[in-house]
């Protein structure tokens, strides 16, 4: 039986990396004719009336703008960004939160630019101040990733186990 929550890297038409997806997401973009099969990883799904190969890699029929892709603004990619660091001690802690440089009480926005990685002792030390009040300094300056880059690195571990997908994310 296929793993149902496998993933397809999906590929743009000019087969430029565009998305990590589920299985289900690609078969549905290859139902209804919106990709097509690039590589397979020797798995079958199969249905009442049909089989096909499970895709590893999709491509899109039609090209999509890729200066359009951005990474979602989270928590959960502020801390991948940040590389599960805390960007004031430097250490990879387990109760890592997310800290605004300059507050929103004094004007920060809850963007890419002003949220970063910090453990619980560094924010409590911090507080609701500016780094320069605290006397803390940030190890790097936050900013928006860059799309393929961050695409390669969160998705590091999937590339050990889909072999088929490095030479479409430029790592060979």
């Amino acid at each position: 039986m296929a793993d149902l929550n496998a993933n397809v890297l999906l590929l743009n038409a000019s087969y430029e990396p565009m998305a990590i997806v589920g299985l289900r997401r690609a078969v549905g973009l290859l139902y209804l004719e919106k990709a097509e099969t690039i590589e397979t990883n020797g798995v079958v799904l199969r249905s009442p009336s049909t089989e096909f190969p499970a895709p590893s890699v999709a491509r899109l029929v039609q090209y999509i703008n890729p200066a359009r892709r951005r990474i979602k603004f989270n928590r959960k990619n502020v801390l991948r960004r940040d590389g599960f660091r805390c960007q004031y001690c430097g250490r990879q802690r387990p109760d890592l939160t997310i800290d605004h440089v300059i507050p929103i009480a004094v004007g920060g926005k809850h963007a890419w630019e002003n949220v970063v990685a910090c453990c619980q002792r560094c924010n409590n030390l911090k507080a609701d101040r500016t780094p320069e009040k605290a006397r803390m300094k940030l190890l790097s300056r936050p900013k928006e990733p860059a799309f393929l880059p961050y695409l390669q690195k969160i998705y590091a571990a999937d590339l050990a186990g889909n072999a088929e997908w490095r030479k479409y994310l430029f790592l060979d």
